[in-house]
C-alpha cells in the first residue's frame, strides 16, 4: 500500500495499482477497477473530505478522481491540460469540502460539492513552475512546501492565486513532507522535522533513519520513518507538550502513511506488505485481501475455472520491470503462489510476461522477459530453459538476458 485514509471507522487504502476499502471492525473489503467507474489505475495519493464523506483519489497521470455512495466522479483537468513536463500530485490536503491537491503545477483547489476545480495557485522561480510538495493550514495562514523552500499566504486573501502575495520563508531547504494537529504545523526534510509559528521554524526532531511521512492525529503527530539498511520502520508519536513520547516499530515494512482511528489503534499504508493495523497489545498484524502475488499482472491464462498471472514484465519502451514475484494460480477458490522463497525453482527469476499451457498434460510454459523459459510440469517439477541457443542475445536488455515476449502450441503440443 501507498496510501491511506478514514473516516474513523473505515478505510480508504491504495496501491500503486488499485483502490479498496475497507472496515476493521465489519472486516469487510470492497475493491474497486474501472468496471465501477474509475478513471484509471495508477494511484498517487489519498485524501478524505469528513464534511462532504467523499474520498478524493489522485492517479499518477493527473486524473482525479471524487468516490463518495460507491460512485466515482472524474476530474481530468490536470489530466487533460497541456504543459511542459510531469503531471504529478503529490499530496492532497481536505478541508470544509475542498480538495487542496499539491501538484507539478501548482496548488490545484477542488470544489467537492461542484465537483470541479476552483482555482489553482502557481509558483514561480527563476521564470520556472514549482512543483509542490505540500499544502497545509495554520491559524490564519496557508503554507505550501516545494523543493525550493516554503511559502506563506494570508488564508483570507482574496488573491491567492496571485504568487507575489505569498510570502518567502525559506529558500535553501528541500522540505518533503507537512502536518499539523490542533493549532500546531509541522515541516520535514529527509531526515528532521521543525515546528512552524508565525513563520518560524525550530528544529524538534532528527531522525537517524530516514522520515518517510508525516500525519496529524488527536492531539499528537505522527512520524513514519524507515531504516533502508535494517529494513525496519518505525512510527513516532510526538507532541509540543511531550516531544517523541510513544513509538511503534514495524520490522520488515516500510511505512509510508499512517492513520488513527477513531479507537485510538494505528492503520499503516505499508509499501510492501499492505495495509497494517494495530491489534490488541500493539501488536501488528496485516490486513491482504485473497488475491495474486501482487498487483502487477502482465499475462493471463485461463482455462475451465483455472486462472494463471504473471507478474512482472516491460513497459512501453521495453524496460523490464524488475519484479520477482513469480506467478499466481487460482483454481477451486485457492490462490497459490510460485515466487523465490516459496517456489525455489524460482530463486533468481524475475519478470514473467507471458504464460502458456498445454492441456493435455498440464505442463505450463511461463517466459521471463530476462531470464528465458521455464517449463513446469504438473507435478509441479519444472527446468529453465536460457541457454544461448536458441536465443538471440544481440537484441536482448543485457548481454546474458534470454528475453521472452510470447509464446504459442503448435499442434504437435
Amino acid at each position: 500500500a501507498i496510501g491511506v485514509a478514514t473516516n474513523g471507522n473505515e478505510l480508504f487504502d491504495i496501491t500503486d495499482k488499485a483502490f479498496y476499502t475497507y472496515n476493521p471492525l465489519t472486516a469487510e473489503i470492497e475493491a474497486y477497477s474501472k468496471v465501477q467507474g474509475m478513471a484509471d489505475m495508477g494511484m498517487q495519493c489519498v485524501g478524505y473530505d469528513m464534511a462532504t464523506g467523499t474520498t478524493v483519489l489522485a492517479y499518477s497521470n493527473g486524473n482525479i478522481d471524487l468516490f463518495k455512495n460507491n460512485t466515482f466522479y472524474r476530474i481530468p483537468d490536470l489530466k487533460i491540460k497541456t504543459i511542459a513536463g510531469e503531471k504529478s500530485i503529490n499530496a492532497i490536503y481536505v478541508e470544509g469540502g475542498f480538495a487542496y491537491l499539491s501538484t507539478s503545477i501548482g496548488v490545484v483547489v477542488i470544489d467537492i460539492k461542484k465537483q470541479n476545480v476552483k482555482e489553482t495557485y502557481e509558483f514561480n522561480r527563476d521564470n520556472s513552475i514549482l512543483s509542490i510538495r505540500g499544502f497545509w493550514p495554520q491559524g490564519d495562514s496557508l503554507y505550501t512546501i516545494t523543493n525550493f523552500g516554503m511559502y506563506s499566504a494570508d488564508r483570507n486573501s482574496k488573491t491567492l492565486q496571485n504568487f507575489q502575495i505569498w510570502k518567502t520563508l525559506d529558500t535553501v531547504k528541500t522540505y518533503k513532507h507537512i502536518a499539523g494537529y490542533g493549532n500546531e504545523l509541522f515541516v520535514a526534510t529527509d531526515k528532521s522535522v521543525y515546528s512552524i509559528n508565525n513563520g518560524l521554524k525550530t528544529l524538534v526532531y532528527t531522525s537517524a533513519t530516514g522520515i518517510e511521512h508525516l500525519d496529524p492525529a488527536d492531539g499528537h503527530l505522527l512520524i513514519s520513518e524507515y531504516d533502508t539498511a535494517n529494513f525496519t520502520g518505525s512510527i513516532h508519536f510526538y507532541s509540543t507538550a511531550k516531544g517523541i513520547y510513544d513509538s511503534v516499530l514495524t520490522p520488515g515494512s516500510r511505512p509510508r502513511q499512517t492513520v488513527e482511528m477513531l479507537n485510538g489503534r494505528l492503520c499503516i499504508a505499508d509499501e510492501f506488505g499492505g495495509l497494517l493495523q494495530e491489534l490488541d497489545n500493539r501488536q501488528l498484524g496485516y490486513f491482504t485481501p485473497i488475491g495474486p502475488m501482487n498487483s502487477n499482472s502482465f499475462d493471463l491464462y485461463a482455462n475451465d475455472g483455472e486462472l494463471w498471472v504473471s507478474h512482472g514484465g516491460f513497459d512501453e519502451k521495453y524496460n523490464v520491470a524488475f519484479n520477482n514475484k513469480g506467478i499466481s494460480k487460482y483454481k477451486d477458490g485457492v490462490w497459490k503462489y510460485y515466487a523465490p522463497g516459496i517456489y525455489p525453482p524460482f530463486n533468481g527469476i524475475t519478470d514473467f510476461s507471458v504464460l502458456l499451457k498445454d492441456e493435455k498434460n498440464g505442463t505450463v510454459y511461463a517466459g521471463s522477459f530476462i531470464n528465458g523459459l521455464y517449463i513446469m510440469k504438473a507435478d509441479g517439477t519444472g527446468k529453465l530453459y536460457n541457454a544461448p541457443n536458441p536465443f538471440d542475445r544481440s537484441v536482448a536488455y543485457g548481454p546474458t538476458d534470454a528475453q521472452i515476449a510470447g509464446l504459442g502450441l503448435d499442434s504437435y503440443g
